[in-house]
């Protein structure tokens, strides 16, 4: 389960969006279902954001997450794993990338992908 942002240090790194994906699915498939995991990672980030001097680097990945658990409530619609997983992808490469003070034309950059699998999730 994931508990603190340390736990996602081995992502965030690879070169291809596709590679992350893949390495998020071991992580993904230690829940119950795919709304238990988007509530654990907006947790994280929410706490996270909670205790930085800059909040914005994880608080607006976690309104994307939110947005993505709004899609997966039960009785709303079906939401393909590799659309969740694609967000989660994006959303911790942007957090990843702000917080560690990278490129913020690459955190922008996931952060509009992952809006944009977001909203695939909704339309889905």
């Amino acid at each position: 389960m994931i508990a603190r942002v340390s736990e996602l240090s081995t992502l965030g790194r690879r070169t291809m969006i596709d590679d992350e994906v893949q390495a998020l699915r071991p992580l993904f498939a230690r829940y119950d279902d795919a709304e238990d995991a988007v509530i654990a990672l907006h947790a994280v980030f929410l706490r996270k954001a909670a205790m930085i001097s800059c909040p914005d680097d994880f608080a607006v990945p976690a309104a994307v997450l939110f947005g993505l658990g709004r899609a997966l409530r039960p009785g709303c619609r079906i939401v393909p794993d590799d659309v969740v997983l694609n967000v989660l992808a994006h959303t911790i490469r942007a957090a990843l990338a702000a917080a560690d003070d990278r490129d913020t034309v690459d955190t922008r950059r996931h952060l509009e992908l992952a809006r944009s699998w977001m909203a695939h999730a909704h339309l889905g």
